[in-house]
């Protein structure tokens, strides 16, 4: 699946991530830290998924004031 296809709802891989961490069972202290560092590295994507977002919206709004052969 590719990343770079935004939504609403952000990264199409970041929510299907979400979807595999939430099932996870925490049957013991490791798996609870386990769990917890999963958690964490999907807040990482969203975060990273909402810094290229903007990125993309930055150029988009650059070319368009500064209009070139490349557009």
């Amino acid at each position: 699946p590719c990343c770079w296809k935004y939504t609403p709802a952000g990264c199409a891989l970041a929510t299907r991530a979400q979807t595999l961490v939430d099932t996870i069972e925490v049957t013991d202290p490791v798996a609870s830290t386990r769990h917890e560092l999963a958690r964490e590295l999907v807040e990482d994507l969203r975060a990273i998924d909402a810094r290229l977002a903007d990125n993309q919206r930055r150029i988009s709004a650059e070319i368009a004031r500064n209009p070139t052969s490349l557009n």
